[in-house]
């Protein structure tokens, strides 16, 4: 079975590896990287796979005429969607000695695993400065959104709570209606009854005297 990951948005993932084959049930491990965190709701990462025709390897089983056939090839597309970021996390990261130890080792590493030299390696380092720079930015261009929005929950949670006692107000006032009206009709009925007694008495009276 042959499977590809395509994307609409090509320059903005890195999807390594971005095809193969499936063989043995044996599991495939794919790596997705999003370039500088810069997500859009329209982007699309779909899975196709294929039953490799006959007589084609990887190379052109893409390019057979079964491809023009949807029923021939299976399509999943992937969820794809953004989180909040924690916000007293986020305020955090640059303070916390972990966090930093971390970052710091895992920079160290992908230095370490660099072969250039000279101004090749200076370029390399301009780059991934340029880069850590535009992610540096991003994060607090992320953070202010979240910083934003939590402001707008807030006012708009307090706006609920505003609304939810006016409306309690409102049932405790119906409920007090409610209760006047029963009592009321209660008094009604009461004296609804009493009237029909009392008919019912002058009627017994009428027919005795005649």
């Amino acid at each position: 079975v042959a499977w590809r990951i395509r994307t609409n948005a090509p320059t903005r993932y890195i999807v390594n590896p971005s095809r193969g084959i499936f063989s043995d049930c044996k599991p495939v491990k794919v790596t997705i990287r999003l370039v500088r965190n810069r997500f859009h709701p329209l982007h699309k990462l779909i899975l196709q796979a294929m039953k490799i025709p006959a007589g084609c390897d990887l190379n052109n089983a893409w390019k057979h005429e079964h491809m023009k056939n949807p029923e021939s090839m299976h399509t999943i597309a992937f969820e794809l969607s953004t989180m909040l970021m924690n916000i007293d996390y986020t305020e955090n990261v640059g303070t916390d000695e972990a966090y930093c130890s971390k970052a710091v080792g895992d920079l160290q590493s992908i230095m370490a695993q660099s072969s250039t030299t000279g101004s090749d390696r200076i370029k390399e380092l301009q780059n991934l400065l340029a880069m850590l720079k535009a992610d540096t930015l991003q994060i607090k261009l992320n953070t202010e959104q979240s910083r934003k929005l939590k402001r707008m929950l807030h006012k708009a949670l307090d706006a609920r709570k505003s609304m939810l006692i006016v409306l309690e107000g409102r049932l405790i006032e119906s409920k007090r209606r409610n209760r006047q009206w029963k009592e009321k009709l209660s008094e009604n009925e009461a004296e609804f009854e009493n009237l029909q007694k009392l008919r019912k008495d002058y009627t017994v009276q009428q027919c005795s005297i005649s």
